[in-house]
């Protein structure tokens, strides 16, 4: 069995979070990284990378994630064009807007269906609001939507700034009268006596056609993350769930993507750390047990920042590099 294994929030911006990492109790992930054999790889951001591993192009402005991980919520992404439309919270300070994520909202099917009657005649007449998932809604389009913007787990909780949709105007005023008429939704005034956050904006964002599928050597993916599981898909690879007792039953060459949840590193250090612990419990402690009994022959750690190892069964027995510190290690 070869894993690559790919774990893109495993550090937090910044040198200062290394330091910050080496407060938590990790001797697994240590001793792996330790005595593993280090190289670089291309520092690329999280999806950028999935795209690469699946042997896609990440060069160009806007990636097509919306078709991708429309494909792994269950929508027919293989023709049209798609355009993420997910519901968010906007909260304003004196100086900027701030950007919240939607898994706080938490909305349920009558609200969506509500929701969904009030905004979808603003839409073109060949445009079409779907709502797989309650925090996940896309917007089918004939055409190339040409709508440009960040990510929106790039931007939760931070000043949305000058980050508002780029290319054709219509998205801009379309983003504004959708809020003109959430303002006044049934839904987020019964949410509000209820003392839940309103659902005051949508964000565009991911828009693009189905890339083309690439041959790629992995066996098997194992994620629970929805764009991995849509690349997956999309390749016509074995799609498993990120389960340490599925990975000790399987062979070949497996491609593993521990993917973080959604975090706010300025404020979230403690959850993070939280995150990394659970790794070296559900995973760091099985990948080192499997190489030490010589059923996993080699295991590469991609992280972000261009930071990449190769560890073999042999390496483990390297006892000299046991104690070099965090600091050498992830440098």
């Amino acid at each position: 069995m070869q894993v690559t294994c790919y774990i893109p929030g495993l550090l937090l911006p910044g040198l200062v979070d290394r330091a910050r990492i080496s407060e938590v109790s990790l001797p697994h992930l240590h001793e792996l990284l330790a005595k593993a054999q280090a190289y670089t790889h291309t520092p690329v951001a999280y999806a950028e990378k999935l795209f690469a591993l699946f042997g896609l192009p990440h060069t160009q402005q806007v990636l097509p994630l919306a078709a991708l991980t429309g494909l792994a919520h269950g929508l027919a992404t293989t023709h049209d064009y798609w355009l993420r439309a997910d519901p968010v919270h906007l909260q304003a300070d004196l100086n900027t807007v701030y950007l919240f994520g939607n898994a706080q909202l938490a909305l349920q099917p009558d609200e969506l269906a509500l929701l969904a009657s009030e905004l979808q005649p603003l839409l073109q007449a060949e445009e079409q609001l779907l709502m797989p998932q309650a925090d996940a809604w896309y917007i089918r389009c004939t055409g190339d939507p040409d709508c440009r913007s960040q990510a929106l787990y790039a931007l939760l909780g931070r000043p949305l700034a000058d980050e508002l949709p780029q290319g054709k105007p219509r998205w801009r005023q379309l983003l504004t009268e959708m809020q003109m008429v959430l303002h006044g939704s049934r839904v987020n005034q019964l949410r509000m006596q209820q003392g839940k956050l309103a659902v005051n904006s949508l964000w565009f964002w991911g828009g693009g056609a189905l890339p083309a599928a690439e041959h790629v050597a992995w066996d098997y993916v194992m994620s629970d993350d929805v764009l991995t599981a849509g690349l997956a898909t999309s390749a016509g690879v074995t799609l498993l769930p990120a389960d340490p007792t599925t990975l000790r039953a399987r062979e070949g060459n497996i491609l593993l993507v521990l993917a973080a949840p959604a975090l706010l590193p300025e404020q979230d250090v403690a959850l993070h750390q939280q995150y990394v612990a659970a790794l070296e419990q559900q995973w760091f402690t099985v990948l080192r047990q499997l190489l030490r009994q010589r059923k996993l022959q080699e295991l590469h750690v991609l992280l972000p920042h261009g930071l990449a190892y190769r560890i073999t069964p042999t390496d483990l027995y390297k006892a000299w590099r046991r104690w070099r510190s965090w600091e050498r290690v992830l440098t």
